[in-house]
This record gives C-alpha cells, structure tokens and sequence, in this order.
C-alpha cells in the first residue's frame, strides 16, 4: 500500500498545496525521479524495471526499463495521463 500525505497532487510532482509530498518517494522502491514527474514509480527490484502509470492508478503496474525512450518523454512531459 503506497503512503501520501492528505495534500498531495499528482499533476504538480507529487508536492500538494499545503506542502505535503508523496512520503513514498524515499522509498528504496520508488523511483524518485519518476515519481516527481507525477507517475506510480514503483520499481520492479529484480529487474529495475519502473511502472510510468499516473501516481495513484488502479490498473496493475506497467513495468517498462527507465532506459525507454517512452519514460525520458515523460519526464520532458510530466502531466500524468487521464
């Protein structure tokens, strides 16, 4: 189960209004860098594959390498899908 503060927003890097931020981010599991550009970046620690869903969706994770042209587009693009 991934942990959040009440305030946070996905769209603005994962920091919400009041200053509350995804206190999953320092998680060994979660890709900070990715989870900053507003995606779930739960990190597979087998193979270091990363899931690039917007932050909080409830389909399974799509685990892609971080290496993928696609996760560098949406680091240069961070607003998540919907």
């Amino acid at each position: 189960m991934m942990v959040v503060s009440e305030q946070t927003n996905p769209e603005d890097g994962g920091v919400g209004e009041g200053g509350g931020e995804r206190l999953d981010v320092h998680n060994a599991s979660v890709n900070e860098r990715i989870a900053r550009a507003g995606r779930c970046a739960m990190t597979n620690l087998r193979t270091g594959q990363v899931c690039i869903l917007p932050f909080r969706h409830r389909e399974p994770c799509q685990f892609v390498s971080p290496r993928e042209p696609a996760v560098e587009n949406l680091l240069r693009n961070p607003r998540p899908e919907r």
